[in-house]
């Protein structure tokens, strides 16, 4: 039969040992019970047998069950010891008349035989009394034996056929205990007459082979119920199998579709990102932008202030210092340790002053021109303030220094402009006052460069400070101890305190280069620069 047919016959097979309607255990048992003993009552009054049952009230066949029991407990204690006795006594006196009836049988065969015969029927009777306890004994065993079964069938499968059997076994059971409980009841004497008259191969035997064959009938049916559960399986099984396959091959395919999605999501994201990145790009460009534009029109508006446009540019000051010293006729040599000595200055990576000192004014001025061009050659951040033309007529100050170098810090660094958590405006230009003031506001015009390199011209710086050396002091250390990074300044020693020199040379934060006016100004320092280039030695001026 093919799986089609068999699952079309599926509710017949499931009938076999299920049923959709079943009630609870209990209340099945319950039904099944009321149901035999209303089979059983009516049996009774068709025997003709009418009167109260004596299992009125009795609402399971445990119940019934142990009602027989006790019958038969209390029947037990009340006869067991006297029958024991009785029989014991007829043996010995069966033993003892023995040899009389065999001397009487020679003479007298008559009497004997009616002797023998009496016997044997009083014997036969206690008997068949024994019997019968030991049957109803036996038959009681054998039905509590069965009934767990029974009710378990039920309960596995409860299904109608398995409780019509069931009732009929029960009924049996009912019809064999009520007997039985009759027996029971009655006294010595109907005991002896109805073992001889109704033994229990006459009376009794027939309703327990009922009660086995309900049993077998009972068994065979859950075998047939088992089978069928099992077949049911079965079909089950392979309709599952089925569902598995068609389920496994959708799966399959929603995987590949899954993988076909997950390809183009991925392409989609990969163009995303491709469009991201060129947006970010062109933002980021357009920002940069904007704020290179808004540092341009800022810048130009500090250029603007009035008391910074008679200031010069860092250009036209180190033109007009290079162009003075283009004519001199005074040439300084720097010996080679003096070369090695300024080297070290450049390296450290702390704030370090470089004096200036020995030779002519003129000549440190030359020298001092000549490091900044160095410094420039080598790309490295460097403001200065110089000399320019006719600038002992003009009435510049020490604030006017840190204008200038202010003003070299924005152009050189103008992302503090529109960068920062508080970039440098318009406003704090114009409403900065003092030389604390335009020493902060240099400080964070010097912010983000870890090295800066100062250059502050003896002949300004002595102009400014009206030759107060104390005064030209006190500028350098505010420069030294106010500003961020590594601020290298280098100074001429006619502007400085000795005492403050000296302090400086003890912290190691000091190098002063001795010069000579012997020889070429330029020749130690353009032949330094020389082989510097040549040898890749500007890592020395180098952060």
């Amino acid at each position: 039969m093919k799986t089609h047919d068999l699952l079309q016959n599926a509710t017949a097979v499931t009938g076999w040992y299920s049923d959709t309607a079943a009630t609870s255990t209990q209340d099945t048992l319950a039904k099944v019970f009321l149901e035999a003993k209303r089979v059983f009552e009516e049996n009774i009054r068709q025997a003709g047998k009418a009167g109260q049952s004596p299992f009125e009230g009795k609402t399971t066949m445990l119940d019934v069950q142990l009602e027989l029991l006790n019958a038969l407990k209390r029947y037990e204690s009340t006869s067991e010891s006297k029958a024991r006795r009785w029989l014991v006594a007829l043996s010995e006196r069966i033993a003892f008349y023995g040899q009389v009836f065999d001397v009487l049988v020679q003479q007298h065969p008559e009497y004997v035989s009616l002797a023998w015969g009496t016997f044997k029927f009083i014997f036969q009777a206690i008997l068949n009394h024994q019997e019968l306890v030991k049957k109803f004994a036996k038959g009681l065993a054998q039905i509590a034996d069965i009934l767990p079964r029974a009710n378990l069938s039920l309960v596995l499968y409860p299904t109608d056929m398995m409780q019509k059997i069931l009732v009929q076994l029960y009924a049996h059971i009912l019809q064999f205990l009520h007997h039985a409980l009759l027996w029971f009841r009655q006294n010595k004497l109907m005991h002896t007459i109805s073992c001889i008259l109704r033994p229990w191969a006459i009376a009794y035997s027939e309703h327990f082979e009922a009660i086995k064959e309900d049993s077998i009938r009972l068994d065979k049916l859950s075998d047939m119920a088992a089978k069928a559960e099992v077949r049911d399986t079965h079909l089950e099984v392979v309709e599952a199998r089925k569902e598995w396959a068609v389920a496994s091959s959708e799966i399959k395919l929603l995987r590949n579709d899954n993988q076909r999605l997950a390809d183009i999501i991925k392409t989609g994201m990969d163009r995303l990102d491709q469009t991201v990145i060129s947006m970010h790009k062109e933002i980021q460009f357009d920002f940069r932008e904007q704020a290179d534009t808004l540092c341009s029109i800022q810048l130009n508006q500090i250029l603007s202030i009035s008391f910074l446009e008679k200031l010069p540019t860092s250009g036209e000051s180190l033109e007009y210092c290079q162009s003075i010293r283009r004519r001199s006729r005074r040439r300084m040599a720097l010996p080679l340790p003096e070369v090695s000595r300024l080297s070290q200055w450049a390296a450290l990576q702390s704030h370090s002053l470089l004096i200036l000192q020995g030779g002519s004014l003129a000549v440190s001025k030359a020298f001092m021109i000549d490091l900044i061009d160095l410094v420039r050659d080598t790309k490295l951040p460097i403001i200065w303030a110089l000399r320019y033309a006719n600038y002992w007529d003009s009435s510049t100050t020490c604030i006017d220094v840190l204008r200038m170098l202010v003003l070299q810090a924005l152009q050189m660094n103008p992302r503090v402009l529109a960068q920062g958590p508080n970039p440098i405006t318009f406003t704090h230009m114009r409403e900065a006052a003092s030389a604390a003031d335009w020493l902060r506001i240099l400080a964070r015009a010097l912010h983000g460069l870890p090295r800066i390199f100062m250059a502050l011209d003896s002949g300004l710086l002595s102009h400014v400070t009206t030759n107060n050396k104390s005064e030209a002091t006190e500028l350098v250390d505010l420069l030294l101890s106010g500003l961020p990074g590594s601020v290298k300044l280098f100074v001429s020693a006619v502007n400085l305190q000795s005492t403050y020199m000296d302090e400086c040379s003890e912290g190691k934060a000091c190098v002063t280069l001795q010069m000579s006016s012997r020889g070429d100004i330029h020749g130690p320092l353009r032949r330094r620069r020389a082989n510097m280039n040549r040898n890749g030695n500007r890592a020395r001026f180098r952060y």
